[in-house]
Protein backbone atom coordinates (compact mmCIF):
# COMPACT_ATOMS: atom_id res chain seq x y z
CA UNK A 1 0.00 0.00 0.00
CA UNK A 2 1.45 3.80 -0.85
CA UNK A 3 0.72 6.27 2.01
CA UNK A 4 1.34 9.91 0.82
CA UNK A 5 3.11 11.81 3.95
CA UNK A 6 2.16 15.45 4.35
CA UNK A 7 4.60 17.57 6.02
CA UNK A 8 4.94 21.49 6.83
CA UNK A 9 6.82 23.30 4.30
CA UNK A 10 10.63 24.68 5.53
CA UNK A 11 8.88 28.37 4.76
CA UNK A 12 6.40 27.52 7.16
CA UNK A 13 8.54 26.75 9.77
CA UNK A 14 10.82 29.35 9.35
CA UNK A 15 7.79 31.42 10.40
CA UNK A 16 7.08 29.92 14.12
CA UNK A 17 9.83 32.53 15.32
CA UNK A 18 7.64 35.82 14.64
CA UNK A 19 4.31 34.81 13.53
CA UNK A 20 2.11 34.14 16.58
CA UNK A 21 -0.97 33.02 14.29
CA UNK A 22 1.29 29.83 12.50
CA UNK A 23 2.91 29.36 16.02
CA UNK A 24 -0.66 28.72 17.06
CA UNK A 25 -1.38 26.43 14.35
CA UNK A 26 1.81 24.26 14.89
CA UNK A 27 0.93 23.76 18.23
CA UNK A 28 -2.51 22.62 17.78
CA UNK A 29 -1.88 20.22 15.44
CA UNK A 30 1.11 18.95 16.78
CA UNK A 31 0.19 19.25 20.82
CA UNK A 32 -3.26 17.22 21.27
CA UNK A 33 -5.31 18.47 23.55
CA UNK A 34 -7.44 15.83 25.85
CA UNK A 35 -10.34 13.41 24.77
CA UNK A 36 -12.45 14.06 22.14
CA UNK A 37 -12.29 17.61 21.85
CA UNK A 38 -8.59 17.77 21.77
CA UNK A 39 -8.42 15.19 19.48
CA UNK A 40 -11.12 17.21 16.97
CA UNK A 41 -9.23 20.59 17.51
CA UNK A 42 -6.30 18.80 16.25
CA UNK A 43 -7.71 17.65 13.28
CA UNK A 44 -9.87 21.04 12.62
CA UNK A 45 -5.95 22.84 12.52
CA UNK A 46 -4.78 19.72 9.85
CA UNK A 47 -7.23 20.99 7.86
CA UNK A 48 -6.62 24.68 7.84
CA UNK A 49 -2.97 23.79 7.57
CA UNK A 50 -3.92 21.77 4.31
CA UNK A 51 -6.25 24.49 2.95
CA UNK A 52 -3.32 27.56 3.23
CA UNK A 53 -0.63 24.43 1.35
CA UNK A 54 1.27 24.85 5.24
CA UNK A 55 1.03 21.37 5.31
CA UNK A 56 2.19 19.72 1.48
CA UNK A 57 2.54 16.21 0.39
CA UNK A 58 5.95 15.54 1.35
CA UNK A 59 6.70 11.85 0.54
CA UNK A 60 5.33 8.66 -0.58
CA UNK A 61 5.95 5.47 1.62
CA UNK A 62 5.12 2.08 0.29
CA UNK A 63 4.50 0.04 3.82
CA UNK A 64 1.66 -1.16 5.38
CA UNK A 65 -0.41 1.14 7.72
CA UNK A 66 1.61 -0.62 10.68
CA UNK A 67 4.98 0.46 9.21
CA UNK A 68 4.62 3.83 8.25
CA UNK A 69 5.50 5.52 11.88
CA UNK A 70 8.79 3.36 11.82
CA UNK A 71 10.05 3.84 8.63
CA UNK A 72 8.99 7.73 8.69
CA UNK A 73 11.52 7.99 12.12
CA UNK A 74 15.25 8.56 11.93
CA UNK A 75 15.90 5.37 13.68
CA UNK A 76 19.69 4.14 12.34
CA UNK A 77 19.57 6.45 9.23
CA UNK A 78 17.63 9.18 8.11
CA UNK A 79 14.28 7.99 7.48
CA UNK A 80 14.19 10.10 3.55
CA UNK A 81 16.89 7.31 2.78
CA UNK A 82 14.67 4.31 3.99
CA UNK A 83 14.11 2.25 0.53
CA UNK A 84 10.39 2.05 1.14
CA UNK A 85 10.37 6.40 1.08
CA UNK A 86 10.10 8.55 -2.48
CA UNK A 87 10.51 12.07 -1.33
CA UNK A 88 8.42 13.98 -3.79
CA UNK A 89 9.04 17.71 -2.18
CA UNK A 90 12.19 19.46 -1.25
CA UNK A 91 10.62 22.06 -0.05
CA UNK A 92 8.30 20.09 2.88
CA UNK A 93 10.34 19.94 6.13
CA UNK A 94 11.47 16.69 6.76
CA UNK A 95 11.29 15.74 10.43
CA UNK A 96 10.96 12.31 11.53
CA UNK A 97 6.32 11.57 12.00
CA UNK A 98 5.16 13.09 14.96
CA UNK A 99 1.71 13.80 17.10
CA UNK A 100 -0.45 16.20 14.39
CA UNK A 101 1.18 14.11 11.00
CA UNK A 102 -0.97 13.58 8.20
CA UNK A 103 -0.68 10.95 5.74
CA UNK A 104 -3.36 9.54 2.99
CA UNK A 105 -3.47 5.81 1.45
CA UNK A 106 -3.62 5.05 -2.11
CA UNK A 107 -7.77 4.84 -1.49
CA UNK A 108 -7.81 8.06 -0.18
CA UNK A 109 -8.31 7.70 4.07
CA UNK A 110 -6.65 10.07 5.75
CA UNK A 111 -4.98 9.52 9.22
CA UNK A 112 -3.10 11.35 12.09
CA UNK A 113 -0.62 10.70 14.25
CA UNK A 114 -2.07 11.22 17.92
CA UNK A 115 -0.18 10.73 21.12
CA UNK A 116 -1.82 6.92 21.52
CA UNK A 117 -2.33 5.71 18.00
CA UNK A 118 -2.62 6.84 14.11
CA UNK A 119 -6.11 7.25 13.43
CA UNK A 120 -8.25 7.76 10.72
CA UNK A 121 -10.08 10.85 9.78
CA UNK A 122 -12.54 12.67 8.14
CA UNK A 123 -10.47 15.47 6.10
CA UNK A 124 -13.54 15.64 3.80
CA UNK A 125 -12.46 18.91 2.32
CA UNK A 126 -9.45 18.08 1.54
CA UNK A 127 -8.51 17.65 -2.56
CA UNK A 128 -5.42 15.16 -1.84
CA UNK A 129 -2.41 15.85 -4.40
Amino acid sequence: MKFTIYRATKSFMNTLNHDSDNLNLHRNRSHEGLGQKGFNAMVRTAQIMIDKCFLVPAAVVEAQLNEVFELTNTINRNWVENNEVTVIDESAFLSSSSVGDVFVDDKGQAFIITAFEIAPVDLTNVQWS
